[in-house]
């Protein structure tokens, strides 16, 4: 019979690159500390496009490279973008995703910047 506990050990060793350092041992409880979206502050489901960040956070960034959208801030291009107010301005939270390290090998990149 298969013995779960490695079993179990391993696939939680793999998700220690996402969710930091594991405790296995004898008897002992492997315990996770899920890190945080560095754009929104959301739970981290891993590391995409180069930057530990949520699910939201990644497809708002696939869509917007891939499509080459272009966005306004309607603002003073400093909004806030945390896990409540993500939606509220495309271009900033594009902007930190960007400043967050994601990126994308897509040769049109600096035309969805502008050309900075």
């Amino acid at each position: 019979m298969m013995d779960l506990r490695n079993y179990n050990n391993g696939y939680n060793a793999r998700l220690g690159a996402v969710f930091g350092p594991q405790r296995a041992g004898s008897g002992q409880t492997i315990t996770t500390s899920p890190e945080k979206c560095v754009v929104c502050g959301d739970r981290a489901s891993g590391r995409h496009y180069g930057a530990i960040s949520c699910e939201g956070c990644k497809g708002f960034f696939k869509r917007s490279i891939r499509k080459r959208l272009a966005y306004v801030c309607w603002g003073k291009r400093e909004c806030e973008i945390n896990k409540h107010h993500r939606n509220r301005c495309q271009y900033c939270r594009l902007q930190k995703c960007l400043a967050m390290g994601m990126r994308s090998y897509c040769k049109d990149l600096t035309l969805l910047l502008g050309g900075l």
